[in-house]
């Protein structure tokens, strides 16, 4: 490789933005599951209800975590995205100025 150039494997990137979309995209379902499931229904008395509420605030913990990471994965797969399409535009753009003998 000589000074000033650069390689970048496309199919790389794709794979790794897809990979991204993909863990946003399975955090969200879960996040959505988690918040909207009833924990420890069984249970009765006071031990059950003590049960109901330690799940359900860890299950709305969870939820929020999942949705953030989530999130921050789709921001992740956005920003290479676009990145690569500079990349792959500017290649376009060197390719076509060169004269051509």
């Amino acid at each position: 490789m000589s000074v000033g150039e650069m390689r970048v494997d496309v199919g790389a990137v794709r794979d790794t933005i897809a990979f991204y979309q993909g863990f946003a995209a399975v955090s969200g379902a879960v996040a959505t599951d988690l918040a909207g499931h009833e924990f420890a229904s069984w249970g009765g008395g006071s031990g059950g209800e003590l049960l109901r509420r330690r799940l359900s605030e860890m299950a709305r913990r969870m939820s929020e975590n999942l949705r953030t990471n989530g999130s921050d994965a789709e921001t992740v797969a956005g920003n290479l995205d676009r990145g690569l399409s500079l990349i792959e535009d500017t290649d376009t753009e060197i390719a076509l100025s060169w004269r051509q003998p």
